[in-house]
């Protein structure tokens, strides 16, 4: 009966903690969602998502998964609001996986204050909690990472063909929703079956599933995912590959990319828990029970530095490896565990020692209360913490490109020229009021890392490609300002130019440019230093 009343108090305190800490987070991030405008990153995704039909998306070839944009679009069509309709999705993904967290913690280890201390280190995540208010898939990334692991301990603990059935249709659909599963799962759905076989163990039954994931995987990865990446985005992230010809610049990444992995997955000022990694690492290793844990997280960063290495996938990205975070907090969460049972063990020891019967049960039966102990423990300092954190809020990237889109709808005429600065083609596009398309890579050799530029379908508008004659704009300048001449010979009256996020090496030749053809500025709007429009009139 104390047994039972104590697991009862034990759930009681776990999700009232739970409950808590996602409040905090909700609290903590709310304040980004719904901002004046989205930022420039999220602008292009915003772009497909309004122009792209469902079937369209089905199709094209960004590095967005394709579930993702799916269940955004969803969210678009029946939320009225440009900016909070294409954020929910993240948000949620990153509230989500707070308990879902907790609950893989409590299977792990069968402590609820384990799954306390990983939901904890969740909450204050900085990346995590920064993302969940971009329209990104990396919060869905983590998300899913998270529950794959959950899935296949579920599995292990069922220990029956019908879930691991489950468990490797599940791992195969996730690629729809996140590139990154993958990682992740290969090594699931492979490693126990690997080491099964090793000991001698029957693999029949399960084989054949494992077979079918495998292909599937390939086919998927062929004929879907490698069209995903292309040579902008490759080089674009090429600081994030891993050199092996040189050792110098391979020992910096290992210090800086590699190292970066487990840094930027908690809050800096809980880094000290870090040193619990490779405690429980070891711990997990030595321990013949749970030695497959420790093999899975090698495997997992080996896969990872390898996908590095052969310029698939980056590493020390930061926002690109969110979707390992997870496996960094798992360990710390397993690495308290151990401590925990070290401690315990200790302990039981000792008092043994002293012969003092008494004293063995008592101790006997306070063991029993480790796990609430624990929770109350963890909750008490990490309110502390939370006082100082709650005012470190993640705001949304700041700018007014929406306001400054809208002043074009408004006050633009149709007859006057519309000049749209490289960066603000994505902006237009969204908040504009004029038709557009998307132009992909296979359409017109376009060079930018996302694969598309959007150009609006409207009379006397200059839409500059990413790519001039196959070379980046940024690095063809004379071909640049030969575009933006002709254009100007037309002797249009009125000309209006909208410039978001303003590299001035790109801008400095439209306003040289403008000059030169005796134009005078009539009036400079500055909605902000990321947001302006420039009305010029002919001398």
């Amino acid at each position: 009966m104390i047994i039972k009343n104590i697991t009862t108090l034990n759930k009681f305190v776990f999700w009232i903690a739970i409950s808590f800490y996602m409040l905090v987070a909700f609290v903590m991030r709310q304040s980004g969602l719904n901002p004046n405008s989205l930022w420039l990153d999220d602008q292009w995704v915003a772009t497909l998502i309004k122009s792209e039909s469902w079937i369209d998306i089905l199709t094209i070839q960004v590095p967005v998964s394709v579930g993702f944009l799916i269940i955004i679009k969803f969210f678009y069509s029946i939320i009225n609001d440009p900016e909070l309709s294409l954020q929910i999705f993240p948000f949620l993904c990153g509230l989500i996986q707070i308990p879902i967290i907790a609950i893989l913690g409590k299977q792990l280890t069968n402590k609820y204050s384990i799954g306390l201390i990983m939901a904890l280190f969740l909450v204050f995540s900085p990346e995590i909690s920064t993302y969940s208010l971009r329209v990104k898939s990396y919060t869905l990334d983590s998300l899913i990472t998270i529950c794959l692991i959950l899935a296949q301990v579920s599995w292990l603990k069922n220990n029956n063909f019908i879930h691991y059935s489950r468990f490797c249709i599940f791992a195969s659909l996730a690629l729809f929703f996140s590139f990154t599963s993958v990682l992740v799962s290969f090594i699931l759905v492979n490693l126990p079956v690997a080491m099964n076989y090793i000991k001698g163990g029957k693999t029949n039954k399960i084989i054949t599933y494992t077979i079918g994931y495998n292909i599937f995987i390939f086919l998927v990865y062929y004929f879907l995912l490698r069209y995903q990446s292309n040579p902008m985005m490759k080089e674009y992230w090429s600081t994030e590959f891993v050199n092996l010809k040189e050792f110098k610049p391979f020992v910096t990444f290992i210090t800086n990319n590699f190292l970066s992995i487990f840094t930027n997955s908690i809050h800096p000022n809980l880094y000290f828990f870090l040193v619990l990694f490779p405690i429980g690492l070891i711990c997990l290793l030595l321990n013949k029970y749970t030695r497959n844990i420790g093999i899975f997280v090698i495997a997992f960063y080996f896969i990872f530095f390898a996908m590095a290495s052969l310029q698939i996938y980056p590493m020390g990205g930061v926002r690109t490896d969110i979707f390992s975070y997870p496996v960094v907090i798992i360990m710390i969460g397993l690495g308290f565990n151990m401590v925990i049972i070290h401690s315990n063990e200790c302990l039981i020891k000792l008092v043994r020692r002293s012969r003092n019967v008494i004293a063995m049960i008592q101790l006997r039966n306070l063991l029993k209360y480790t796990d609430i102990i624990l929770m109350l423990t963890v909750l008490l300092p990490s309110t502390l913490f939370i006082n100082t954190r709650v005012n470190d809020r993640y705001y949304y990237v700041s700018n007014e490109d929406k306001k400054a889109v809208y002043y074009l709808n408004d006050n633009l005429p149709d007859k006057s020229g519309l000049i749209i600065y490289s960066h603000a083609m994505w902006a237009i596009g969204y908040y504009g009021k004029w038709k557009f398309e998307n132009i992909f890579g296979s359409q017109n050799n376009v060079g930018v890392a996302h694969n598309f530029d959007t150009h609006l379908k409207r009379n006397n508008t200059l839409n500059f490609s990413t790519l001039i004659d196959g070379i980046s704009f940024e690095k063809n300048i004379n071909k640049y300002t030969k575009i933006i001449n002709e254009y100007l010979e037309k002797d249009l009256e009125n000309i209006f130019l909208i410039i978001t996020s303003p590299n001035r090496t790109i801008l400095n030749p439209i306003l040289s440019a403008i000059d030169a053809h005796n134009y005078k500025i009539v009036e400079v709007i500055q909605f902000h230093p990321h947001s302006i429009v420039r009305h010029y009139r002919r001398n």
